[in-house]
């Protein structure tokens, strides 16, 4: 009695619980799964406690057989409902949900009052025995036909090619918590003196459920992390990425763990010109260049887009190793195109200094400071007015950003 008592109150538990986090997808509907079940089996223990007692009514074992009845189809309602918004990411509709809800309970209640009042289906001794009938059917109908239409609708989830593929590797492992399911409610049925046992196995299917739901929470997070994480225009880290980045580094600085790593910033010349002249649709193809190029150039180094036009790389590994020939040849292409009247990126460059930089900031403060020193060089080199933002046609930067021509 003391595990019986157990299991109730864990299911509860994580019944409030998982209530508590319900604006969190679809946790509501299966802390409905657990208070289902816990109801269920306080009172499949109620009636085995009622047994025992000498003079308990025959009408309260009539209630009571009713009332767990009912709420076994209440536990298969809700799972299923749990079930499909977990495989299809929608909820059942309200009508669809108060049929499941209403049609099984008037089923179930009218197959106990039938059985009550004519031995339709079975009989209850007044020492609470279940005596079966012709339609005892009915009544292993209610009980596990629930159970058989999930089981099918997972079968069919699991194999359809209508479901992505990673819905039915899902669908495959409801499969296994149903057959435990199953498994446990037979148990209970053909060895009653076992409930416990099926309360302990229905507790661990759904501590099994919880686990895999929340397996795919952390999915979905991690998918919205990184999609949050990406600059739509260029596909490359964003500003969020950068901030997240930078803390990062600060506390292995702070810790003295901190890699060997170099910053350079990119910024791209002229693009409020070329907006106002070209037009902002051209403004997002040289961003799109920009971006491409620093990401072809620096291949081992995290690239983010920290401005409209400015771009910072944190360079390690290999590319930290061969950061000042890598930007020497950046810094000759761009000197190219500048001869030849292409769009520039001016770039700027500092490396962490363990005895000197507190912080990230503190590098990123030199390195812009020499990309504005390397700008003023392209300036003077060719400078660009509004007769040479003229000249840039829109095939010229469509060519850039289509074939990478940098020359």
């Amino acid at each position: 009695m003391e595990l019986h008592v157990l299991c109730i109150t864990l299911l509860i538990t994580f019944a409030v619980r998982l209530r508590k986090q319900s604006e969190r997808s679809n946790r509501k509907e299966l802390s409905n799964v657990f208070f289902a079940l816990a109801a269920f089996f306080a009172l499949r223990g109620a009636y085995s406690i009622a047994t025992t007692i000498a003079y308990f009514p025959l009408t309260g074992f009539w209630i009571l057989h009713g009332a767990y009845l009912i709420c076994a189809v209440y536990f298969m309602v809700f799972l299923f409902c749990f079930e499909y918004r977990d495989l299809t990411d929608e909820s059942v509709s309200k009508r669809v949900r108060r049929i499941l809800l209403i049609a099984p309970a008037v089923a179930a209640a009218a197959l106990v009052v039938a059985s009550a009042v004519g031995g339709f289906a079975f009989s209850i001794t007044e020492k609470g025995e279940i005596l079966k009938k012709e339609g005892y059917f009915l009544r292993q109908l209610l009980y596990y036909g629930g159970f058989a239409l999930i089981f099918a609708y997972t079968v069919a989830a699991s194999v359809l090619k209508g479901f992505p593929r990673g819905k039915r590797r899902r669908a495959k492992a409801f499969l296994t918590l149903y057959a435990i399911g199953i498994l446990g409610f037979l148990i209970e049925d053909v060895f009653p003196f076992l409930h416990v046992l099926c309360a302990m196995v229905s507790v661990v299917m759904l501590l099994w459920a919880v686990r895999v739901f929340d397996n795919r929470t952390k999915e979905q997070v991690d998918f919205a992390m990184n999609l949050a994480m990406l600059d739509t225009l260029t596909g490359v880290k964003n500003k969020n990425a950068y901030n997240l980045f930078e803390e990062d580094l600060n506390a292995k600085i702070l810790s003295e763990t901190c890699p060997d790593f170099s910053l350079a910033i990119f910024d791209i010349n002229n693009l409020k010109l070329i907006n106002d002249e070209r037009g902002h649709w051209m403004g997002d193809q040289l961003i799109i260049w920009g971006a491409s190029i620093v990401s072809d150039f620096f291949r081992e180094s995290q690239i983010f887009r920290v401005g409209g036009d400015e771009f910072v790389a944190i360079i390690q590994g290999t590319d930290y190793e061969h950061r000042n020939a890598l930007l020497d040849e950046f810094k000759r292409t761009v000197l190219a195109n500048a001869s030849s009247g292409n769009p520039t990126i001016a770039c700027g460059i500092a490396t962490y200094d363990r005895g000197r930089d507190r912080d990230v900031k503190s590098v990123f403060r030199r390195a812009d400071e020499e990309m504005y020193l390397n700008k003023e060089s392209i300036k003077h080199l060719r400078k660009y007015t509004t007769r040479r933002a003229a000249a840039f046609s829109d095939s010229s930067v469509e060519r850039i950003y289509e074939n990478d021509e940098v020359d």
